[in-house]
């Protein structure tokens, strides 16, 4: 958050500072606020894990054996060198992409258009709830890897089982409300845009990559690391053949098509990984039917209700957030309404948010 805000501040204030009279100056500067951001961020981080070291005083080999160069090396190097491979195949299909787009007989303005109304304004809107996901799936990582040092399989299957559940709850959630709310998001957001459009389109993916999210920090905590990176780059490297073959044949739909293969395919071989490793059985009418039954009243009902207000003259031209909040709520309520989610459950939860202790 300190880093975003940072990267916002500085980023308005370079714009008023020095106005850009091209492109390329206005993109310079873009790129020197993030820049700087992820600098201050870096230095911020590694000024808190001193003053923490030194607060706490532990010894580290306490804690863990000593790990030699080859070991180290052992473990750093397969990960640096997919992580590599991933970035440079990314970077090959974010090119590729406008200029299959004009094979397919768009000019090269339209095809800047339609591919940056899906990377820049669609995905950062889709993205942006995974924040929460993204955050407590980092803290995932370290409990994992403790479970698995202390060979307890059942707090292994127990957590996994778990997580997915409230990754299912809020993806799922996430997914309703934007989709039925896309077409007042995308004119407060991006007017005269296809925004909405691709926002109904792409929302379905969410609980796939929110869902391979959870999953991959569970992996990489029960040391299959390497294996979650060699899938990210196969992914990559489907995306990759997709976007060749299919956007000069089809367009801006063969891009989201390749969008929607690659996530299945990443999200697939990682589940069932992690199926494999916990024996965890996946229960897919608590955990996907009854929360998706819960978000189409919520939000259905949510809709009804701000119309029938507005026929009355009463809330007219309301915030599309105020409408996202309030399905929000409504949905949450029918989860505990419905029993989908128990007590014990939610104070799992409440654990998870600090508020209890969490217990298996």
């Amino acid at each position: 958050v300190f880093e975003q805000f940072i990267k916002i501040s500085l980023t308005m204030t370079l714009f008023s500072l020095f106005p850009a009279p091209t492109t390329e100056a206005l993109l310079f500067l873009l790129v020197l606020g993030g820049v700087c951001a992820e600098m201050i961020s870096f230095l911020a981080g590694g000024l808190l894990l001193c003053l923490d070291a030194h607060k706490k005083q532990f010894d580290a080999h306490s804690i863990c054996p000593p790990c030699g160069g080859r070991e180290l090396l052992g473990i750093t190097l397969p990960m640096a060198v997919t992580s590599y491979c991933r970035s440079g195949l990314l970077t090959l299909q974010h090119v590729l992409i406008p200029k299959c787009l004009r094979k397919n007989g768009a000019s090269h303005t339209s095809a800047l258009i339609s591919y940056g109304c899906i990377q820049s304004m669609t995905l950062p809107i889709v993205l942006f709830p995974a924040a929460l996901i993204s955050s407590f799936s980092g803290l995932l990582i370290p409990a994992m890897a403790e479970y698995r040092a202390q060979g307890n399989q059942r707090q292994t299957a127990y957590v996994t089982s778990r997580v997915w559940f409230f990754a299912m709850l809020y993806a799922i959630g996430t997914a309703g409300i934007l989709i039925c709310f896309s077409e007042e998001l995308g004119n407060v957001l991006y007017p005269n845009t296809d925004t909405a459009k691709y926002i109904r389109i792409l929302s379905p993916l969410i609980p796939i990559m929110y869902l391979d999210t959870a999953t991959d920090a569970m992996l990489k905590g029960l040391g299959e690391q390497n294996y979650s990176m060699r899938i990210n780059v196969l992914d990559a490297l489907l995306s990759v053949i997709m976007v060749w073959i299919l956007v000069p044949r089809f367009g801006i739909q063969g891009y989201l098509i390749s969008i929607y293969a690659s996530e299945l395919f990443n999200t697939v071989f990682s589940v069932t990984k992690l199926l494999f490793i916990t024996k965890t059985p996946p229960r897919v009418l608590k955990w996907v039917l009854q929360p998706l039954l819960c978000i189409l009243a919520a939000t259905h009902g949510v809709r009804l209700l701000f119309e029938k207000l507005q026929d009355i003259n009463l809330l007219a031209g309301t915030h599309p957030v105020l409408h996202c909040s309030v399905a929000a709520v409504a949905y949450f309520a029918l989860l505990i309404l419905t029993k989908t989610v128990n007590q014990e459950e939610l104070h799992w939860g409440k654990g998870l948010l600090g508020l209890k202790e969490t217990t298996a």
